[in-house]
């Protein structure tokens, strides 16, 4: 999955939107906070592959869209068991214009 801009004709979507769980609402977190939790998430893989490009293809292309003024926003979903992700949002201008869901060790 290739990590796009939001779409124009798509419902603009702001954080406080996301589908959390009561446990974890979003967090803002810091470029070097958030490069931390994708590690995290990567070392939890068996797949070596996988972790490059998730890195290469997912992660690097989420950074670079990211404008000076953007938030990243760690978020969970809400989901029971195997459907709970989490992953964390590009909020622009008070609308989130990208997300990147986390690598789930267990899928």
């Amino acid at each position: 999955m290739k990590v796009t801009p939001h779409s124009p004709r798509a419902a603009f979507v702001g954080v406080d939107q996301l589908p959390v769980s009561s446990e974890a609402r979003p967090k803002p977190l810091s470029d070097e906070d958030a490069e931390a939790v994708v590690q995290d998430a990567l070392e939890l893989l068996g797949d070596v592959s996988f972790k490059q490009v998730f890195w290469d293809n997912r992660w690097l292309p989420f950074l670079a869209s990211k404008r000076s003024l953007d938030q990243i926003w760690l978020f969970e979903t809400s989901g029971y068991g195997l459907s709970k992700r989490r992953g964390l949002a590009l909020e622009r201008n008070g609308y989130v214009v990208t997300i990147l869901v986390l690598p789930n060790p267990l899928q």
